[in-house]
């Protein structure tokens, strides 16, 4: 369990831990298109160059969009094709999202996440909708994207990258994922950290702060 009473600041994913997601959404999605393997191309754990290359803005959402209709037996449309890809991404999570507000002004907080410009845009999207918030780095200091900086978890240099620009002390500082692979390179490069499971919320692992 982290320090939490001694915490500078806090780094926090999206997926899994702020917004709710279902990774076997899109292999749902893209099997009833014609893209039976497609959890052989994308999971949680592996993925292609196809979506490294999408999440760290080395293809653009429509490059994207024309290879993966390489892997379809017909032309299918951008607006089906959107809708399988962002059917991964629910709801926010209504707790944790107060709980930001709360938390804002209290302590540094910041969102690094794996993300790409499609997912990025539906998100913010329903953000807005629900929240009147027209993007997640209005609840704090600075948000992250992977394909806005050009590096993705789990490879150090995008935490480092976070660490330098922002100026933070590593030990006074909490990182919270989903990911085993995502917090054993922030626990590496000295980070206080946790592992968030599924039946676990950051409003009350954070409740003390409040």
């Amino acid at each position: 369990m982290p320090d939490i009473r001694n915490l500078d600041a806090i780094i926090f994913d999206l997926g899994g831990v702020l917004l709710n997601i279902d990774h076997q959404a899109p292999v749902r999605a893209f099997a009833e298109l014609g893209i039976p393997n497609f959890d052989e191309l994308y999971s949680k754990a592996v993925q292609s160059t196809l979506f490294t290359d999408l999440e760290t803005g080395k293809l653009s959402p429509q490059a994207f969009r024309e290879r993966l209709r390489d892997y379809l037996p017909m032309k299918l449309p951008d607006e089906v094709l959107d809708k399988a890809w962002n059917s991964i991404l629910l709801d926010f999570r209504p707790g944790s999202i107060r709980f930001l507000e709360q938390l804002k002004g209290k302590r540094r907080t910041f969102l690094l996440s794996n993300t790409n410009a499609i997912h990025h845009a539906i998100f913010s999207s329903r953000l807005q909708l629900t929240y009147g918030y027209s993007d997640i780095s209005e609840l704090m200091e600075k948000a992250y994207y992977s394909h806005e900086v050009g590096m993705r978890k789990p490879h150090a240099r995008i935490f480092e990258h976070v660490i330098n620009e922002s100026q933070l002390n590593p030990k006074r500082t909490l990182f919270i994922d989903d990911s085993e692979e995502h917090i054993l390179t922030a626990q590496n490069l000295g980070l206080q950290t946790h592992h968030l499971q599924d039946d676990e919320t950051i409003e009350e692992l954070l409740k003390e702060l409040i």
